[in-house]
């Protein structure tokens, strides 16, 4: 696992556009995926974690942005915004070493770290692998019918 830069985001955004292939809701906007994979890998808005396979070929991403609560002017936790597993990765360490450099960022930073699931693919492995941190698994859905 190794942070992004600004070269890598072309390659970033193509692995994300699967994600959308997996759970199409809303139109997809292949501009406003490259605008919010930029922002996230400059700092200081946060920074982009990537895991890479033996190929080279990105497998999983982890954006993760210091967060200001609407009561502060100040960053008060390291929000994750994007984590996506290429499908033919779940089985790997991919997700579990994104999430320890996520945790590491969070200790050296001295922010708590906060992780939402909203995306209903693969959720048993997702409360598996959640469960690791002694965290209990919940998503974020008002209704699975989102448009």
């Amino acid at each position: 696992v190794h942070a992004a830069s600004l070269d890598d985001v072309p390659a970033i955004v193509e692995v994300l556009l699967r994600a959308h292939d997996e759970w199409p809701v809303g139109k997809l906007s292949t501009d406003e995926v490259f605008k919010a994979v930029t922002e996230f890998v400059t700092p200081p808005n946060g920074t982009v974690l990537l895991a890479i396979d033996e190929n080279d070929e990105i497998v999983g991403v982890l954006a993760l942005t210091f967060f200001t609560w609407w009561w502060s002017s100040e960053p008060t936790m390291l929000m994750e915004q994007i984590f996506y597993v290429v499908p033919e990765a779940r089985q790997s360490t991919a997700a579990a070493k994104l999430l320890r450099g996520m945790k590491e960022i969070a200790e050296l930073s001295g922010y708590p770290a906060m992780f939402g699931v909203s995306m209903p693919v693969d959720q048993e492995r997702k409360e598996k692998l959640l469960s690791r941190y002694g965290k209990k698994y919940a998503t974020m859905f008002i209704t699975e019918d989102a448009k």
